[in-house]
């Protein structure tokens, strides 16, 4: 008869019980390893001869047209304060997507750079102590022909209130901008086009649901039984339409709200409608319009959805 082996069970509970507890202790070790790069990585500073540097490498290198990205990303709010208005525009570093740029100047602190920078190629590059400015050619280049967000004034766009049949006129006015506490949303632009219900239409930039700033066209929806209406004058058209949209971070993060849907048409036709749902983040949907290429013309958004308070929706529209 075979010999049948035996386990003393008291050896096995020990031996789980040791492993157990090299378990719970490895747990406070990744801790103590987290916190000692968190504060390696907010102590780390730069001086401000670095950043001095910094502007005039960013100077040296930009052109009118460049998209500017920072890495590490959280270094952004920073970069923009230092670097100043005059090179950290608005258009350069909030820009709906990285395809309208030719080149893209990434400023790397620490050697970081960002995921999607990581593979574009790299035609120049300057580096002093923890700064490298390096510039990439966009391989992904696709030349705007109508940037609806810098038609969206008075003169070039109308704006109205529809219900029904009934339509109502919003009209442009200049005041203070309007912003609050977190969650309030994105800043109420000063310039912007007023409708009855409480709507407001103007440009601003937005933190999407990735904490991205965007610059578009802001949309308070009204109720489901209305619609903002936006007319744009004259756009010359491409073979395509891109519509980038999303809301603010905070009020799409719960997925509470309902469905937002923009419609663009021109006088003869709807050329697509595309429906945000929230959790979708900053979302992109092209259209193609071969047979409108090269011709300029009418463009009519509509944007629907139900009434919230916290429902800040943005939207870019460019013709390509």
């Amino acid at each position: 008869m075979d010999a049948v082996s035996r386990v003393d069970p008291k050896s096995v509970t020990v031996k789980t019980s040791a492993w157990m507890r090299g378990l719970f202790l490895l747990v406070p070790a990744i801790a103590l390893v987290e916190l000692v790069l968190h504060l390696a990585q907010t102590t780390k500073h730069l001086s401000e001869a670095d950043w001095q540097q910094a502007i005039i490498m960013v100077k040296a290198g930009i052109h009118p047209n460049d998209g500017l990205i920072c890495s590490p990303k959280w270094m952004e709010p920073t970069a923009r304060m230092k670097l100043g208005p005059s090179l950290a525009t608005v258009e350069r570093m909030a820009a709906p997507d990285t395809s309208r740029f030719d080149r893209i100047l990434e400023v790397s602190f620490y050697g970081k750079t960002r995921s999607e920078l990581a593979l574009l190629p790299a035609i120049d590059r300057k580096r002093s102590g923890d700064v490298m400015v390096l510039v990439h050619r966009n391989p992904n280049y696709r030349p705007v022909t109508t940037d609806l967000v810098a038609l969206s004034r008075p003169g070039s766009l109308a704006v109205s209130l529809t219900s029904g049949s009934a339509e109502a006129p919003c009209p442009w006015q200049t005041s203070q901008p309007v912003t609050g506490n977190l969650g309030f949303g994105p800043a109420i632009p000063s310039t912007r086009a007023s409708c009855s219900q409480g709507s407001n239409v103007g440009v601003t930039v937005i933190a999407d649901l990735e904490y991205d700033a965007r610059r578009c066209i802001l949309v308070q929806p009204p109720n489901k039984s209305q619609l903002v209406k936006l007319q744009y004058s004259e756009v010359t058209f491409g073979a395509s339409l891109v519509l980038h949209h999303g809301l603010y971070a905070e009020h799409e993060r719960a997925r509470e709200g309902g469905p937002i849907t923009t419609t663009l048409k021109n006088s003869l036709q709807v050329i697509g409608k595309d429906a945000h749902l929230d959790g979708e983040g900053w979302k992109t949907v092209e259209f193609a319009t071969p047979d409108l290429a090269g011709k300029k013309g009418s463009l009519e958004v509509e944007v629907s959805g139900r009434t919230d308070t916290k429902r800040a929706y943005c939207f870019d529209l460019t013709t390509r």
